[in-house]
C-alpha cells in the first residue's frame, strides 16, 4: 500500500509495534495516546488510515484484543480530536466478523451477531467511534480478509499460499 500511494505523489507515514524499517515509519504503542498525539502533530497527515489491532481471531490474550482495538481506536481519535488542525479523511477499518456466521449475502442493513472475541471488539469500537462522528471526518469500513507482505503465517490466506504453490507446480 506504501509504494502505491507513494507512486501517486503522498508522503507515507506509519507507525508499527516493532522496531521500523523505514524512516517514515515510527514505533508506537497505539495504547499511548500522548505518543500518537505527538506523532500526528509532528507529521500532520492529511489522511488516516486505522489498520492497528489485533485481527488474529484465535488470539489467546483476550484482555488484549480489547484494549488495542477498542481502546487503541479512541486514544488515536482523542489524539486526533486535540491536534490544532483537522485531517481531511480519516478511515477506521472494523472488521466483517462483526456479522458473524451468516451463510450466503450480506447486508450493512442486517443485525450484528459476532461469534468470537475479535468480531466483539471491533463492533464495540464502532459504537464507540460514533461519537465522534461530529467531531471527524471518519469513514467506517467492514472488510474481509486482509492479506500482504509481512502477514503472519497462521492467518488463512498465508497457510493456504504454499499449498496453492505446490499445487501450481504440478
Amino acid at each position: 500500500m506504501e509504494a502505491y500511494y507513494s507512486k501517486s505523489g503522498y508522503s507515507v507515514y506509519g507507525t508499527t509495534f516493532t522496531d521500523p524499517t523505514s524512516p517514515n515509519h515510527f514505533k508506537c504503542d497505539i495504547l499511548d495516546e500522548k505518543l500518537l498525539f505527538e506523532l500526528l502533530n509532528k507529521v500532520k497527515p492529511d489522511y488516516v488510515i486505522h489498520l492497528a489491532a489485533i485481527s488474529f481471531v484465535a488470539a489467546k490474550d483476550q484482555k488484549n484484543i480489547y484494549n488495542v482495538n477498542i481502546f487503541g481506536t479512541l486514544n488515536l481519535l482523542n489524539a486526533l480530536v486535540k491536534l490544532d488542525y483537522m485531517p481531511t479523511k480519516i478511515l477506521i477499518a472494523s472488521s466483517a466478523a462483526v456479522y458473524g456466521n451468516i451463510e450466503g449475502e450480506l447486508s450493512e442493513d442486517q443485525c450484528p451477531q459476532p461469534v468470537n472475541h475479535y468480531g466483539n471488539s471491533k463492533l464495540v469500537m464502532e459504537n464507540m467511534v460514533k461519537g465522534y462522528y461530529e467531531r471527524l471526518n471518519i469513514i467506517l469500513v467492514r472488510p474481509f480478509n486482509y492479506t500482504g507482505v509481512g502477514q503472519e503465517p497462521n492467518f488463512l490466506i498465508q497457510k493456504l499460499f504454499p499449498t496453492i504453490k505446490k499445487t501450481k507446480r504440478k
